[in-house]
């Protein structure tokens, strides 16, 4: 199924025209996977900057072990820092540093393959959704 979708995404770029200059992934090995599969044959870099946030005693634990500390407002926060994991703003500085670094690379356009919750801090920053809660 998962092949499926990679094969539909790698479609969509394919027929729309749309080009890449630079192709990136985390060094996290299912990320690397996804990009291949999406674009296949092309050079890519690794980034440590795009892992997963690290849920410290957590990581690798089924999910359901921590879904009380994963709050809609502010996704993990610092709960998890308690547990040796990273805090919040620790992620988003990580992000925002290594897709500034990224985009530095190239005039036009990157493919970038990351992980679910750092898509969600990064949203998070470029829509100023913190300030906009605060309201």
């Amino acid at each position: 199924m998962e092949l499926l979708k990679l094969k539909k995404a790698r479609s969509y770029y394919e027929t729309k025209g749309i080009n890449f200059d630079l192709y990136a992934s985390s060094t996290q090995e299912r990320a690397s996977d996804t990009l291949e599969n999406v674009a296949p044959n092309q050079s890519y870099q690794r980034f440590k900057g795009l892992k997963e946030w690290h849920f410290g005693l957590f990581e690798g634990e089924s999910v359901y072990l921590f879904d009380n500390l994963y709050k809609p407002e502010d996704l993990f926060g610092d709960r998890i820092v308690p547990f040796k994991g990273e805090a919040r703003q620790q992620v988003e500085d990580r992000i925002v540093k290594t897709l500034h670094d990224i985009m530095s690379q190239t005039k036009n356009n990157a493919l970038v393959v990351s992980h679910g919750t750092i898509m969600g801090v990064f949203l998070r920053y470029c829509l100023k959704l913190d300030e906009a809660l605060k309201a």
